[in-house]
């Protein structure tokens, strides 16, 4: 049955995406589109990342660090109406393999970076001057977000950067990731993609991200700074690698 198949989807990319901040898409999309056209499994995903990104917002808002937070979200709005045009003129093989390499390789110079000699294990927070690269990240995202719904990278790779702790990196994402999501469901929403068969599909992905969540807020438990970190590096290696995948497909 379908249903089954998006409980277990929804579950799987709420724990993920509970315990990193990032990352239901990436686990979710790809069961989801086994069962349903991509007409449906998008909103869907779209309706039920934007609840969940909205709770976890709501679970860590007293770590928002509205300096950085706000140019990020900002910029991303204003990178909508680009990305809504880089679909039509940039191709999407080329545009998302080399977002793959660039993961790739910001991740491989963290885990080296950390395994140096004179590499404190606990780096502190590095410095953002005019919160330029807050305004970069967040306005790439929003381009990549409207053209080929992968906001994330761009914002993930600068808050692993400045090295935010766990509150700050995901308190900034989901705000980014909840502004972003109700601009594309309104746009979705207007082009009539959200059917009776997206709320019916919904009923099912409901209980399965609320279990995923709660299995995800007891793994974020058991992490370290150290750990968090860990997992955020790793997580970039495989978007680098289901990116790249999705360019040689796209083909």
């Amino acid at each position: 049955m379908p249903e089954i198949v998006v409980f277990i989807a929804l579950l799987l990319g709420g724990a993920v995406h509970t315990t990193a901040g990032f990352g239901s898409a990436l686990i979710a999309m790809p069961i989801l589109t086994l069962v349903l056209h991509p007409v449906v499994a998008t909103p869907l995903q779209t309706l039920v990342g934007l609840s969940l990104s909205a709770t976890i917002f709501y679970q860590y808002r007293a770590h928002w660090p509205w300096p950085d937070a706000v140019p990020l979200v900002l910029f991303s709005i204003l990178g909508i109406p680009l990305g809504t045009l880089a679909i039509t003129t940039l191709p999407e093989s080329v545009v998302l393999g080399a977002l793959g390499v660039v993961l790739l390789l910001y991740a491989a110079f963290e885990t080296l970076s950390r395994t140096g000699p004179s590499t404190p294990s606990t780096p502190g927070l590095r410095a953002d001057p005019l919160y330029i690269g807050s305004s970069v990240a967040g306005f790439l995202s929003g381009v990549l977000g409207a053209a080929y719904a992968t906001n994330g990278p761009p914002a993930i790779i600068y808050g692993s950067w400045r090295r935010w702790p766990r509150g700050e990196f995901k308190s900034v994402l989901q705000s980014m990731f909840v502004v972003n999501g109700i601009c594309i469901l309104l746009w979705q929403g207007g082009q009539g993609l959200l059917t009776r068969e997206v709320g019916w599909y919904a009923l099912f992905a409901a209980p399965g991200l609320l279990i995923g969540a709660l299995i995800g807020r007891r793994i974020d438990k058991r992490l370290d700074s150290a750990r968090f970190q860990l997992l955020i590096t790793n997580m970039l290696f495989v978007l680098g690698i289901a990116l790249i995948l999705r360019a040689i497909l796209a083909r």
